[in-house]
């Protein structure tokens, strides 16, 4: 995996099927979108394998956080994605995560951190959501939600069935 963005630039051929596979997808995202935003999707893809690799690090996964590094929660976050997979972290007792990171820096329980993050992401959510109402663009919105929402529900890497019990109490 460390050396899959090398081999794309390269040319070479990755050592397996998922990667020759995610390579292709990368290319044919020209053939999808415009110049723009599929440059921004091959980025954002590059980038979440760097973040991956650098949560697998030791010398990442073993880093003590000073109280001055406030920006690096985010910064690792904005790499590899949101906040869905936190219970399947915590169930598996891994701490290097973007709620205990958040947490360290911030001198705050992690629990008051998951609360704080679930009212942000509802927060932007309402905002996006109302600024979209109306135009062509929010159905589409609609579906990346709902489709967000039962990718991370469905897929048992998160385990988020688990706890289906608490969304339908009032």
């Amino acid at each position: 995996m460390e050396s899959f963005q090398h081999g794309i630039l390269a040319c070479q051929s990755p050592d397996s099927s998922f990667f020759s596979e995610f390579r292709e997808l990368l290319r044919s995202m020209h053939d999808l979108w415009d110049t723009l935003p599929a440059s921004k999707i091959i980025v954002s893809a590059c980038d979440f394998v760097n973040g991956c690799l650098m949560e697998q690090t030791p010398a990442i996964m073993n880093m003590s956080i000073p109280n001055t590094a406030i920006s690096w929660p985010y910064y690792l976050r904005n790499k590899t994605g949101s906040a869905a997979a936190f219970y399947k972290e915590e169930l598996a007792g891994e701490r290097n995560n973007y709620i205990h990171n958040r947490a360290n820096v911030l001198h705050k329980d992690v629990i008051e951190v998951l609360e704080d993050v679930v009212n942000e992401t509802l927060d932007a959510y309402e905002r996006v959501t109302e600024a979209l109402r109306g135009t062509k663009a929010y159905s589409l919105w609609m579906r990346f939600v709902n489709g967000y929402i039962a990718f991370h529900y469905l897929c048992d890497r998160y385990r988020l069935s688990d706890i289906k019990s608490f969304a339908s109490t009032p």
